[in-house]
């Protein structure tokens, strides 16, 4: 696989897999309603899901602002703002759907 192809794919692929998953929560809310019901609530699966994601994007920003790999030495500090911004931000946002650990 050459670069340009693992740049298509990509371009396409984290696109294309948000879509599936879209249709299939919306099939799955239309045709077994009972079940998203237990799925969705508070402290149930989907919740601690999105305290994974958002954990992990957290530190995925946090790991790309320490490299610093920014194609301009004056957009450097700038980059390292946002992507720290962006860290604490999901640090924050997942310890609000964990309630702090209360």
């Amino acid at each position: 696989m050459t670069t340009s192809d693992r740049q298509n794919f990509a371009n396409y692929a984290v696109p294309l897999a948000s879509a599936g998953a879209l249709v299939v929560l919306i099939l799955w809310q239309i045709y077994f309603p009972d079940s998203m019901d237990w799925w969705a609530k508070e402290d149930g699966p989907f919740e601690y899901a999105t305290v994974l994601f958002y954990g992990v994007s957290s530190l995925i920003f946090w790991r790309m602002a320490r490299r610093g790999n920014f194609p301009l030495n004056s957009t450097r500090r700038f980059g390292q703002i946002i992507l720290i911004t962006g860290a604490l931000g999901c640090f924050f946002i997942m310890g609000e759907e964990i309630s702090w650990g209360q």
